[in-house]
């Protein structure tokens, strides 16, 4: 069922998206896969063509002084994929800042100035858009169980830039994806995330690079509410509830990261927010939940919820529903299918 969320653009649109996790963040005890967040440096097998390694190690823009012009594509509900044209600022301190700068709604019209609500989106939005939507390479164990790298020799050009070109193909099939890094520093300079039918879903490129930029004045992003990672039983007098757990989770995927949002002071008829997010090494589940003060409508029956909605914000997918007075949203680039199973296994124990 499709519908306007305005729950969900209420809540996980201020709490989820708008802001990254907690500058300490752990893995929470009781994960899939024992894993270790290092990454070994790039090891060719030798061949000819593109030739199988192992996990290659990249330096991601926003940890560099950098101003950095990108162009995003991203594919709407209606198949088509629009562009935004993006300036990413860093200081190389932590210090991040992204602001869209055009607009077009195909891959053919020229762009034009970004609305007000884009540029208000993109506001509230940059910290999650820089650590979570471009996609980055996580723990080392789910990299090398659930992708097989390869290397091609041959450079591509990004922005004037000498690029490796580097694959990963999901052994779960949930979607490759391809990385396009400076053959000197291994900077990443492009990105593509594709489907499970090898379709583009998503896909970044560099047109611009300034590795000595003036940053004077610079409004740096900062996190919306205040936060904290959470570590299991100790945490729940904070959280203020018991949590719910998916019974299910997509082959390869482990927890990797869970933090609390105190938002009950800021959204009104809600309690404070767990987040946790599941991985396979780069691609990405987000679980939250909430209470509300006032119990949803709709039929309740046998502790299932019963009124789920589906939307697609820009290629992030959503099921949002209740059971009583629990809120729960289930957010990933996976398909919708893999949402769905995700949401109907959570139920109370």
């Amino acid at each position: 069922m499709m519908r306007p969320l305005f729950p969900l653009n209420l809540v996980v649109s201020s709490l989820l998206l708008m802001a990254c996790g907690p500058a300490n963040q752990s893995a929470v005890p009781g994960g899939n896969l024992a894993l270790s967040s290092g990454s070994s440096g790039t090891q060719a097998v030798s061949g000819t063509g593109p030739q199988v390694i192992v996990v290659p190690e990249f330096q991601y823009p926003e940890n560099v002084a950098i101003e950095l012009e990108r162009v995003i594509h991203v594919r709407n509900s209606s198949g088509i994929l629009e562009r935004t044209q993006e300036m990413l600022l860093a200081d190389g301190l932590g210090n991040i800042r992204l602001d869209v700068i055009g607009f077009s709604p195909d891959q053919a019209q020229a762009f034009t100035a970004p609305s007000s609500v884009l540029q208000m989106n993109y506001l509230n939005q940059m910290r999650f858009m820089v650590k979570y939507r471009d996609p980055h390479l996580r723990a080392h164990e789910g990299l090398r169980r659930n992708f097989t790298w390869t290397e091609d020799a041959v450079p591509v050009q990004v922005a004037g830039v000498s690029c490796i070109r580097y694959t990963a193909k999901s052994l779960n099939r949930y979607g490759d994806l391809e990385f396009l890094a400076d053959a000197q520093t291994n900077l990443l300079l492009s990105w593509t995330q594709f489907d499970a039918s090898g379709a583009i879903r998503m896909k970044m490129e560099a047109t611009s690079v300034n590795l000595s930029p003036s940053l004077g004045g610079v409004t740096w992003s900062a996190p919306m509410v205040s936060e904290q990672a959470f570590s299991g039983q100790d945490d729940i007098a904070a959280l203020g509830f018991k949590p719910m757990e998916p019974e299910y989770l997509p082959a390869g995927f482990y927890q990797e990261e869970a933090w609390l949002r105190f938002s009950g002071s800021s959204v009104p008829g809600i309690s404070n927010m767990l987040v946790k997010i599941y991985s396979d090494g780069i691609h990405l589940v987000f679980v939250a939940q909430t209470d509300q003060t006032t119990q949803s409508p709709g039929i309740q029956f046998a502790n299932r919820v019963t009124d789920v909605f589906e939307s697609d914000l820009g290629g992030i997918r959503v099921a949002e529903g209740s059971i009583g007075k629990r809120r729960l949203y289930v957010a990933s680039l996976l398909s919708m299918e893999e949402i769905e199973t995700i949401f109907g296994s959570i139920y109370p124990h």
